[in-house]
């Protein structure tokens, strides 16, 4: 959406409760005057703030709300309550969010930053309120707190600062002149614009909660209303009913509608909106909001110098076949786009090749393809005859050192399957800063090397897939214990402390009892000289 930075947003004309500004400018300015004289927390109106976040609880909750128009509130909750993973995240937050209070604490309308310390008791009947499950959980409320929504926004501060300037300002802005057309609608985005000889009515009020629901999702659209559609730069410029029109960087450019249930405009926006394939010409801002999408992706990398236009069209044929399926199609030129083969894990004589990436993960892959045999592979996937593709690294052809390399073609053999105790550590990128263990999982492999019982691995999961419904790895659990017989549980995640003794304790506690003689007890004198 267009920011409305410039034009700073009339509370008069938003969906917003109105606000008492003389009295929340008066708490502002006490509360500035006040962190500057002391670093202390201070109270104004019985609300605390530490510098420029509001501190709240059940005494002072309804107060607040009441008191500001646009309130925003984390839920949080004290680490020694929470999973050690999850405190990681709140303890993240807490600074950015801070920040992003500071940045905002001049905006005009105001946005004003809150927390509340959701698990303690005096304060649950308030969590539960807002059906906070989880923490640490942003909600934003209005209307005095009977209308809120959740935040699903970025987590550091400029893009919190960024999203709630947005969310502030009206759903849909009005396009009044020809200027207003050609600052407002950008060529390279999706835009949406109804078309109404009056603001009223059911089409409008239905498109109004379109608008406001595409701004609280964090669909990267632009919303605009007109009464005069030959301000637009595509379409018919004579429109005599309430028309919802679609502009498109790609394809045919625009799309009209006249049918105003709120149903089917998702349809409408959804079936529309997706180019039937994405290729080195979309442009960049459809990319990133095609990036953020769950739908199936269905990817066909072929050589530019072989046939191109050839598979091209036969994919677009397909596409069209395929668009009310949930399959979304890409094109990818493997001149230009070799890391992108190299990250699927296919090598430049698989090529043309075209790669399946289903919601749950899951991937598909069918090399040296023809054209004509597109569509009846697809046709074997929605009938759930494909086998499932794992990228893997070659299986070494050693693997003699304490600390044993598995990758997906030997994970079945050398873990799922083996009749020994099994301490797996999978080492993904994202996840290092919650992997401080994972320098000393060598020491540990050494310690272990002559229990004929255990065997401690590793598996590069940047390198290969990780079967997801087996790992949960999305979620950063990352060192998982298989224990020799393990069969009522077979994967253990660690969650405990990331300690060389903690590990092992979680080893002693959880293997199947066979040499437990040679179970290290301790790791104070153990080095790694390997």
């Amino acid at each position: 959406m267009k920011s409305c930075n410039s034009n700073p947003c009339n509370p008069t004309t938003t969906t917003m409760a109105p606000r008492n500004l003389h009295n929340s400018q008066l708490i502002f300015i006490a509360v500035t005057i006040l962190s500057l004289l002391t670093s202390s927390i201070s109270s104004v109106d019985n609300v605390v703030a530490e510098n420029y976040v509001l501190t709240l609880d059940h005494t002072n909750f309804s107060q607040a709300a009441s008191d500001h128009s646009f309130l925003v509130v984390q839920f949080y909750a004290p680490c020694e309550k929470m999973h050690k993973l999850l405190c990681k995240y709140v303890e993240e937050l807490a600074p950015e969010y801070a920040k992003a209070a500071s940045l905002l604490s001049t905006h005009d309308p105001p946005i004003v930053l809150a927390k509340m310390d959701g698990s303690a008791e005096q304060n649950k009947e308030v969590a539960d309120r807002f059906e906070v499950t989880g923490y640490p959980t942003i909600v934003v409320l209005q209307n005095g707190g009977r209308d809120f929504r959740f935040y699903t926004g970025p987590r550091e501060a400029d893009g919190i600062v960024r999203t709630l300037k947005r969310l502030i300002c009206p759903p849909s802005t009005e396009i009044k002149t020809v200027a207003d057309a050609l600052s407002l609608i950008d060529k390279e985005k999706i835009s949406i614009v109804g078309i109404f000889s009056t603001f009223s009515g059911e089409e409008f009020d239905n498109f109004t909660v379109i608008a406001n629901e595409m701004l609280w999702d964090s669909w990267d659209f632009d919303v605009f209303h007109t009464t005069d559609a030959s301000l637009l730069p595509q379409g018919e410029s004579s429109v005599t009913t309430p028309t919802l029109r679609l502009l498109k960087p790609y394809d045919e450019l625009f799309v009209d509608s006249q049918n105003f249930q709120v149903h089917d405009i998702w349809n409408f926006i959804i079936d529309t909106s997706f180019p039937l394939v994405e290729d080195n010409n979309t442009p960049s801002k459809v990319k990133q909001w095609l990036s953020q999408l769950y739908d199936e992706e269905v990817t066909l990398f072929v050589d530019s110098n072989e046939h191109f236009n050839v598979f091209k069209s036969k994919l677009q044929n397909v596409a069209a076949v395929y668009k009310r399926e949930r399959l979304r199609f890409s094109l990818s030129d493997v001149r230009t786009d070799e890391d992108v083969l190299e990250y699927y894990g296919l090598r430049f004589d698989q090529v043309p090749v075209v790669t399946i990436h289903s919601n749950d993960g899951s991937r598909y892959m069918k090399a040296n393809i023809k054209p004509d045999d597109i569509s009846p592979w697809l046709n074997e996937y929605k009938d759930g005859k494909l086998k499932r593709y794992f990228k893997s690294q070659p299986i070494p052809e050693t693997n003699n050192e304490p600390l044993k390399v598995v990758v997906a073609n030997s994970l079945q053999d050398m873990v799922l399957n083996s009749q020994k105790n099994v301490l797996l550590d999978i080492d993904v990128p994202s996840c290092a800063q919650l992997r401080n263990f994972a320098a000393f999982i060598p020491e540990l492999a050494v310690l272990f090397e002559n229990d004929d019982d255990v065997m401690v691995a590793r598996l590069d999961g940047a390198k290969n897939d990780v079967p997801n419904d087996m790992f949960d790895v999305r979620s950063c659990y990352t060192l998982y214990f298989k224990p020799a017989n393990g069969t009522i549980l077979p994967y253990l995640p660690y969650d405990g402390d990331e300690t060389k003794d903690g590990i092992i304790a979680f080893i002693r506690d959880n293997r199947s009892i066979q040499n437990m003689f040679l179970m290290p007890q301790s790791v104070e004198s153990v080095t790694l000289d390997r």
